[in-house]
């Protein structure tokens, strides 16, 4: 039976890699087939070099590139929020990148981000 594997990427594991190494870290995961889900999402820039870098390695037959998108986490305003003072609630964006052949993005709006994976190569 074949099986998706999802990484979920810290902030704090983002928070200590240069660009090029989130870059590298992305690209290795989705070419062995991963979906990766970024907790803070790319800077345009970093998100402009991973595109650039996926592009330059594109293959037809082995590396098809990414589906990527990224969802805008809203402002919190709940009572909860306000209690933590956002101490511990994320505050930013999440990141979803897959193998191009894998991924397909459905759904994006402020309460829900959907994707469908698929085992087989086509999407």
């Amino acid at each position: 039976m074949e099986k998706i594997s999802i990484s979920l990427i810290s902030q704090r594991k983002l928070n200590d890699l240069t660009t090029h190494e989130k870059i590298n870290l992305i690209l290795e995961g989705v070419k062995e087939g991963k979906v990766i889900i970024l907790e803070k999402g790319l800077t345009p820039t970093e998100e402009t070099e991973l595109i650039e870098s996926t592009m330059a390695k594109v293959d037809n037959e082995t590396f098809m590139g990414i589906e990527m998108d990224t969802y805008n986490v809203p402002e919190d305003n709940s009572w909860l929020s306000k209690l933590w003072k956002r101490r511990w609630l994320n505050k930013g964006r999440w990141t979803v990148i897959g193998p191009a052949n894998r991924v397909r993005m459905l759904k994006k709006d402020p309460g829900v981000f959907e994707a469908i994976i698929t085992l087989e190569g086509g999407a």
